[in-house]
């Protein structure tokens, strides 16, 4: 394996790698601390793996099958109170229910109880790789950075002739393992929709859309007559809202 696809085994980050690089790495004496540094960026290590058996791939890939398992639970979640607020307008006798079978929408609800379990579950395991990955991704670039340093030290000082190095990392090199450690250090990306519907349960207990609203995209897809809004406004216009206010609190 080239060195290049050796990095991309667990991150997707662009790394400046020449073909000299490449040859340099393949010559590298397993053990010596240039073959550690080397190892450290370029592998989870012996003691991280999935726990369901194989390699973990890419933390970026986790990254993004845990964002849209949360926007699953998150829709799901919100398919509860659109059949609860269903089921409430029916009890209340309300002509726009008219039409509705109070048998069949108790039988939705409980199918959709249980799919929400299994999503609430595939969330779980995905958040624990994806945080296995990072903080593991995390912590050896870490090593890595300061291990270049005090290689690059010693080779300096020539005070130790095992320091010698057949490989140095480019200073680009460098710095984008500086900047890869950064951006780990944030949280994994969310989605605008999780976020919109996680604030709102926060405060209110109810989501901002039903899921006849908005799709996973954030894009509008119709009114839902049924749907009570804690915010008492019409979909399309929580949906300017949530866009005006990106990034600050959804004020009612």
């Amino acid at each position: 394996m080239d060195a290049a696809r050796e990095v991309a085994s667990v991150s997707e980050f662009k790394f400046t790698l020449t073909d000299q690089d490449s040859k340099a790495v393949r010559g590298l004496r397993e053990g010596s601390a240039e073959h550690e540094l080397w190892k450290l960026v370029s592998s989870y290590g012996d003691g991280v793996k999935d726990p369901f058996g194989g390699p973990l791939p890419p933390f970026q890939y986790l990254e993004r099958a845990l964002l849209v398992a949360r926007d699953e639970e998150m829709r799901l979640a919100a398919c509860l109170f659109a059949i609860q607020d269903r089921i409430a307008a029916v009890r209340e006798g309300l002509p726009r229910a008219a039409g509705l079978d109070l048998a069949s929408l108790h039988a939705h609800l409980q199918n959709a109880h249980e799919e929400r379990q299994v999503a609430s579950a595939s969330v779980d395991v995905k958040l624990r790789l994806c945080s296995i990955a990072r903080s593991a991704r995390l912590e050896r670039l870490k090593t890595a950075i300061r291990m270049d340093n005090d290689l690059s030290n010693a080779e300096l000082d020539g005070t130790d002739s095992r320091f010698r190095r057949r490989w140095w990392p480019s200073p680009q090199f460098v710095v984008e393992m500086k900047n890869e450690a950064r951006e780990l250090e944030r949280p994994p990306p969310i989605s605008a929709f999780w976020l919109a519907q996680c604030f709102m349960m926060h405060f209110t207990k109810r989501p901002l859309f039903s899921p006849r609203e908005i799709d996973n995209s954030f894009d509008f897809v119709a009114e839902d007559e049924f749907h009570r809004c804690p915010l008492g406004k019409t979909a399309s216009q929580r949906l300017a809202l949530v866009i005006a206010n990106r990034g600050r609190e959804i004020e009612g």
